[in-house]
C-alpha cells in the first residue's frame, strides 16, 4: 500500500514510469516522510508555506495559504509548469492500491483505448454512478448530489436494467481528461448519508468497466482520488472562498458545465483505486455544517450552469 499522513497531497507523473510526489504539509504539522511498502520514496518534492510565499508574491500570502485548497493550488501550478504528464489529485485519507511493480494509475496514462460503459437516453440533470458499481446496501449516493436527485429514479440506473440502459463501447485516451476513483469501503458520501446509515460499502464492480458519464448530465467528482489529464489541467483549480467540503464539488461542477462541448474533456468513474482510511470522524457535525451549500444550492447551481454551457461543440484549441 501507498500510505500518506499528515499533509495534503498529489503526485505529478513527468514520464509513464517515474512518479515525482510533492508534499504539501498543513501550516501546523511538521513535515512528513513518504514510503512506498515502508520504503522511502526520493523522489519527492515537499514545498513548503514559506516557499510559497517566496514565489507567488501576494498571490498566496498570509491567509491565503491557510486554506488546505490554497496550497493544492500552489502544487497544480508547480506540476503543470514543471511538464506533468498526469496530476494524480488526493487527500490523506486515501491509500492507493499499488504495489512497487504495479500502479494502477499507469493503464489510465497509458493505454490509447478504454472499454466503458456508457448510459443511454439520459435525461436527469445530474448522475449518480455508484448503483452501477454494485454497493452491498440498497442506495447510495456521491456527496454533491443535489437532495433533489438522490430519490429520483431517472438519476440513477439499477444493475438489473443495465443491459437496456447501457452501450458498452471503447473510446480513445485522448477524448478523457479526468478520471476519478472510486473508492473501497468508504466512498465519497456526505454527512446525511454517514449520519442516516451504515459504513463501509463494498463494491463488487460487477459490469467489469468503468462509466463513461453521460455528456448531458452532471456528477460531482472530487479532490480525493482523482486523475486529471494535460486537456483538463485548466479544471484544477480550487476556490478557496467556500468550505473545504464544498470547495471540489464546485470545482467539479463548474468545469463539466465548460467543457460539455469541448473535446477531449470526458469524465470516467473508474474501479475503485483506493483505500479510504477515514480519519476518526467526530467531525462529523461539523462536516454537516460544512456541507450546507451543497444541500440548499446544488439544484440552483445547476439550473444556472445548465443554461450557460456551451451550445456549440468547441475544440480544445479554442
Amino acid at each position: 500500500m501507498t500510505k500518506f499522513k499528515s499533509f495534503v497531497g498529489l503526485a505529478l507523473f513527468v514520464s509513464v514510469v517515474l512518479c515525482f510526489f510533492m508534499m504539501l504539509p498543513s501550516r501546523n504539522n511538521p513535515p512528513v516522510k513518504l514510503a512506498l511498502n515502508n520504503q522511502p520514496v526520493e523522489l519527492a518534492v515537499e514545498i513548503n508555506v514559506e516557499t510559497i510565499a517566496a514565489n507567488t508574491g501576494r498571490l498566496f500570502e498570509g491567509e491565503k495559504t491557510r486554506h488546505i485548497f490554497a496550497r493544492k493550488n500552489v502544487g497544480f501550478l508547480y506540476a503543470v509548469i514543471h511538464g506533468a504528464e498526469a496530476i494524480w489529485d488526493f487527500d490523506d485519507g486515501n491509500a492507493l492500491m499499488a504495489s512497487m511493480w504495479h500502479n494502477p494509475l499507469i493503464h489510465y496514462i497509458q493505454s490509447p483505448v478504454f472499454e466503458v460503459f456508457e448510459p443511454t437516453n439520459f435525461e436527469a440533470q445530474a448522475f449518480n454512478p455508484y448503483m452501477l458499481f454494485g454497493p452491498d446496501v440498497k442506495f447510495c449516493w456521491p456527496r454533491g448530489l443535489p437532495l433533489t436527485e438522490v430519490k429520483n429514479p431517472k438519476s440513477y440506473l439499477s444493475l438489473k436494467a443495465a443491459d437496456a440502459l447501457l452501450s458498452r463501447k471503447q473510446i480513445e485516451s485522448r477524448d478523457i481528461g479526468v478520471v476519478q476513483s472510486m473508492a473501497r469501503m468508504y466512498p465519497d458520501v456526505d454527512a446525511i448519508y454517514r449520519l442516516t446509515r451504515d459504513l463501509p460499502v463494498r463494491f463488487d464492480f460487477p459490469l467489469g468497466a468503468d462509466i463513461l458519464v453521460p455528456q448531458n448530465a452532471f456528477v460531482p467528482f472530487n479532490a480525493e482520488a482523482t486523475l486529471f489529464k494535460p486537456s483538463s489541467y485548466w479544471m484544477l483549480y480550487l476556490p478557496v472562498t467556500v468550505p473545504r467540503r464544498v470547495t471540489d464539488i464546485w470545482r467539479s461542477y463548474f468545469a463539466e458545465a465548460l467543457s460539455r462541448n469541448v473535446a477531449g474533456q470526458r469524465l470516467v468513474f473508474s474501479r475503485p483505486l483506493v483505500d479510504q482510511r477515514r480519519n476518526p470522524h467526530s467531525y462529523l457535525m461539523t462536516d454537516f455544517q460544512a456541507e450546507q451549500d451543497l444541500y440548499l444550492k446544488s439544484n440552483a447551481l445547476l439550473k444556472f450552469l445548465r443554461a450557460c454551457s456551451p451550445n456549440r461543440r468547441l475544440s480544445q484549441t479554442e
